[in-house]
């Protein structure tokens, strides 16, 4: 019985090894919408305004007490 076991492992297992594992990169944006834009230059802009948001949506993020500290902020306004 322990050896009857030990195949049926071994044959679940072989599958494990076959996996492939793709690219683990997000995608920003769909290839699609960039494509749309037939102006290299309107493109450009529009890609650096996209990346520009992002990455200041990174920093808020990382630098908010929050985030580092673990504090909660308060939203409410003071009267």
């Amino acid at each position: 019985m322990n050896d009857n076991f030990k195949q049926r492992l071994e044959n679940e297992n072989r599958y494990q090894d076959e996996k492939k594992i793709g690219e683990k990169r997000p995608i920003l944006e769909s290839p699609s919408k960039w494509n749309e834009i037939e102006d290299e230059e309107e493109r450009n802009k529009a890609f650096t305004e996209m990346y520009k948001e992002q990455r200041q949506r990174e920093q808020l993020i990382s630098f908010s007490p929050s985030a580092i500290y673990g504090i909660e902020e308060d939203t409410e306004e003071e009267e």
